[in-house]
């Protein structure tokens, strides 16, 4: 692959991912707000993880999705080395996929709190 081909594939990886990001970001964010409600209405108190995660919404998702979508698009105007960078892209968008499965687990957890009780 030629130097152009991989600035080429990079700026693509960079530019998914941010799409990802962006994507992520506006539906947990929408779906923190529905659980809230959900959770108000029913009275249900909220294990610590997800009381914390619903709390802070509001400064957490932008820092870890606008921080990681700041992060990949700057990396890519100070790397010269295309195939590190596309390396490093990856490994982002990894991480904030672990992240968000860790949320959307998180915000599952009153519902399983729920179920053992009605057993």
């Amino acid at each position: 692959m030629n130097d152009r081909q991989e600035k080429i594939l990079a700026w693509f990886a960079a530019l998914c991912s941010c799409l990802y990001y962006l994507w992520a970001y506006a539906s947990l964010h929408h779906f923190a707000k529905s659980l809230d409600g959900v959770f108000q209405g029913l009275g249900v108190d909220l294990p610590y993880p997800t009381r914390l995660v619903i709390q802070n919404q509001l400064w957490l998702f932008p820092l870890l999705f606008v921080g990681a979508s700041v992060w990949v698009v700057l990396k890519e105007f100070m790397m010269v080395n295309k195939r590190l960078s596309l390396s490093l892209t990856l490994a982002t968008a990894v991480l904030v996929v672990f992240t968000v499965d860790w949320i959307k687990s998180v915000f599952f957890l009153p519902l399983l709190e729920m179920m053992d009780k009605l057993k």
